[in-house]
């Protein structure tokens, strides 16, 4: 959310001053690094079509099914924003967290003694 909230802010700005950014999407941009590259420099400098770029890289896609799971979690948890039903994980989760910390019981945890607050530690 807080990208989105990112994303808008700098929209926003934009709009309000007239600039046209240049948008670069990662998955576009690397699989035809020259091509991406030249419309990148044409877009700041104004270079002509004629140029010749002599690009190598070291970089490597570094994406697998985890980063897939990570991509997919995060849209459903975005296009669930305002969803009462929704922050219900997040609550319990963030609950179990402060109890933890604010109630002493990582104290607990380190000493072996029982914790300061009832509850789960």
């Amino acid at each position: 959310m807080m990208l989105n909230l990112n994303d808008l802010a700098w929209q926003t700005y934009f709009s309000e001053h007239g600039i046209k950014p240049y948008t670069i999407v990662y998955e576009d941009f690397f699989p035809d690094l020259e091509s991406s590259l030249g419309a990148l420099i044409d877009w700041l400098v104004g270079i002509p079509e004629q140029r010749a770029l002599k690009l190598t890289t070291s970089l490597a896609v570094q994406r697998d099914n985890v980063s897939a799971e990570w991509a997919s979690r995060f849209r459903h948890d975005l296009s669930s924003v305002g969803d009462p039903d929704e922050g219900a994980e997040f609550a319990c989760a963030s609950r179990i967290w402060s109890d933890f910390f604010f109630g002493l019981g990582w104290q607990a945890a380190l000493t072996g003694s029982p914790s300061v607050r009832s509850g789960a530690f």
